[in-house]
């Protein structure tokens, strides 16, 4: 039960949790479900806002964001480097 809130619901799907649900560090209580769908956008606690920044979940999609931009950023730099080598075959 959020103490401040007095509320024992999931603040995502507004449903009652159960105490075996995924606590956060700030202690409110989601849905494993509901909160990892949250996470996708959000890193903060639905509830109260917190950063919740060492959560598994959290890391994970820092991690994943992290790889996909380094192959971003190498799939650009290769793609400069095959116009540079286009430009200077060009006849001119």
């Amino acid at each position: 039960m959020c103490r401040a809130h007095l509320s024992n619901t999931c603040a995502v799907c507004l449903e009652e949790t159960k105490r075996t649900d995924k606590k956060l560090k700030c202690k409110h209580m989601f849905h494993a479900k509901c909160i990892m769908k949250w996470f996708e956008t959000s890193i903060e606690c639905p509830q109260c806002r917190m950063e919740q920044d060492d959560d598994p979940i959290v890391v994970f999609r820092k991690n994943v964001e992290e790889n996909i931009r380094e192959k971003y950023r190498d799939a650009v730099r290769s793609l400069q480097d095959e116009i540079r080598v286009l430009e200077a075959r060009r006849p001119r």
